[in-house]
């Protein structure tokens, strides 16, 4: 029997390639008889002419024969597991083109039209399809034998046995199937000269097979143990799997179509049920308890508008988790910077004691970054608005009496604050020192009130007479902002995301 050439192409994984003959090489026009032969053709480089790798020869033969008949499959499953108290889900969809034939000797052919050169794999018809008949008919009599004597040896106790030997007799049947539609594809070629009636009813034979060996007693009976322990999900792909066997109008038919119409039923009853629970429990931020929910809704979703819904529980679960986690590890936190809004009163005459009479407000805005709170360790940087310098100094060529302003810098320990600074459009720079008297939030948790008491010291570069101190006290309010999780607490919240 000459050999047969079974080859799968599955685009979710590497195409796989059983080498079935050598090619015979030799040089021709580029036109191939469509009505004769089964073909494929290739553009190629020059140097490939007379030195075809087997690796291309093998893809052209693998184009060819799915070319001759390809039947495409799309077959959904759902596969999950469980690693100690995590469920993981993952939908895997595959599809297959399956083909079958002998390519024993195919002739390879290399012509150039213009300046582009090809290659080309064909074989007969007529003589490729003849051997896929006699094939067919081989296999449909050594398969229906075999069958045959499965049957009038069968133990029922032997229930993994008879599954494997089913499972072989499956992958004969689909050979069979694939051979047999090639034929029918052409039917101008084999037109009543292939079994397709004795196709149908080898399946037919199958089909029995595949009850007895899959007992209808023993199924039902685990159909039952799988309800009693909840298990609706399992129960009720079992019971789908076994109405596929059995004709509707039956009394099993009938009897498989009651038990999954129950089953459905507790499917909706514990689904709702575990629904209302689930949104108590996160409303009242025992997610615990809520995850055991999300769990049980996964094992009853049984179709895909179930499986949706159970998508959109899982994401509502997880977003409220990650913010109520996070609501807990930022609580108590400290937050380590502040935006400073104040007012000073200060005396700029010159005096050494306070007068009000001699005084102006400055006010402030400032950016503070602690790097500890308590005590108080940071830097800061501030703008000032001086309303009115009521300096008059003669020696300088113009105005000081106008509203200056300034921009300084500094740190913080402690109640004492220290800040080196220069005044704008004017060749003073100055030094403020203040002290904290009162101040409403020591622990970094929220925004405070502070008093503070101190003074200033303005230098003129160029004229030491114009030095100048001022005392004052004045009023800030603190706006704290900026609390962070830490590395460790960042990677717990992200791993809250793989449910």
């Amino acid at each position: 029997m000459f050999r047969l050439c079974y080859i799968i192409v599955c685009i979710a994984f590497p195409l796989s390639f059983l080498s079935c003959s050598s090619a015979n090489l030799q040089i021709s026009d580029c036109e191939i008889n469509q009505e004769t032969n089964f073909f494929v053709i290739e553009e190629i480089n020059k140097s490939e002419i007379d030195n075809l790798s087997g690796k291309r020869l093998a893809e052209l033969k693998t184009k060819l024969i799915v070319q001759i008949n390809t039947s495409l499959t799309s077959k959904s499953q759902l596969i999950q597991s469980v690693e100690g108290e995590i469920s993981q889900e993952q939908f895997l969809v595959t599809t297959t083109s399956e083909s079958f034939g002998d390519l024993t000797n195919p002739t390879v052919s290399f012509c150039q039209k213009g300046k582009t050169r090809f290659v080309t794999l064909s074989v007969d018809k007529e003589k490729f399809l003849n051997k896929i008949r006699l094939t067919l008919l081989n296999k449909i009599d050594v398969t229906e034998s075999m069958m045959s004597s499965f049957l009038e040896s069968y133990n029922d106790e032997k229930y993994s046995f008879n599954k494997k030997k089913l499972e072989q007799f499956e992958n004969e049947i689909i050979q069979i199937e694939s051979l047999n539609r090639i034929l029918i594809s052409n039917p101008r070629l084999f037109k009543d000269d292939y079994k397709t009636q004795k196709v149908i009813e080898i399946k037919s034979m199958f089909n029995e097979l595949s009850k007895l060996v899959d007992s209808f007693d023993r199924e039902m009976r685990e159909i039952d143990e799988l309800i009693a322990q909840k298990n609706y999900k399992s129960a009720y792909q079992k019971i789908s799997s076994l109405n596929d066997l059995y004709d509707s109008n039956s009394n099993i038919g009938k009897q498989i179509s009651a038990k999954k119409s129950k089953i459905k039923d507790f499917i909706k009853n514990f689904w709702s049920a575990n629904y209302r629970m689930f949104h108590k429990y996160v409303f009242e931020g025992k997610f615990n308890y809520a995850r055991e929910n999300v769990l049980v809704l996964w094992m009853l979703t049984i179709n895909d508008s179930l499986h949706s819904e159970y998508k959109k529980i899982k994401g509502t679960y997880i977003k409220e988790l990650v913010k109520f986690e996070t609501n807990r590890l930022m609580n108590g936190k400290t937050k380590k910077s502040e935006i400073t809004f104040g007012i000073d009163i200060s005396s700029h005459d010159g005096a050494t004691n306070f007068s009000l009479d001699r005084s102006i407000p400055i006010l402030s805005f400032g950016l503070t970054h602690n790097f500890l709170v308590n005590p108080r360790i940071g830097v800061i940087a501030k703008f000032k608005h001086n309303t009115n310098s009521n300096l008059g100094f003669e020696e300088i060529s113009r105005d000081f009496n106008n509203p200056f302003n300034e921009i300084c810098g500094g740190i913080l320990v402690g109640p004492l604050e220290i800040n080196f600074g220069k005044v704008l459009d004017y060749d003073f720079t100055s030094l403020e020192t203040k002290y904290s008297i009162f101040r409403g939030d020591k622990k970094g948790l929220k925004n405070y009130i502070q008093l503070h008491v101190g003074f200033n010291y303005l230098h003129f570069v160029n004229n030491v007479k114009l030095n100048q101190f001022s005392v004052s006290t004045g009023l800030n309010y603190n706006f704290r902002f900026n609390r962070r999780l830490n590395k460790k607490e960042k990677k717990y919240i992200a791993s809250l995301h793989k449910f």
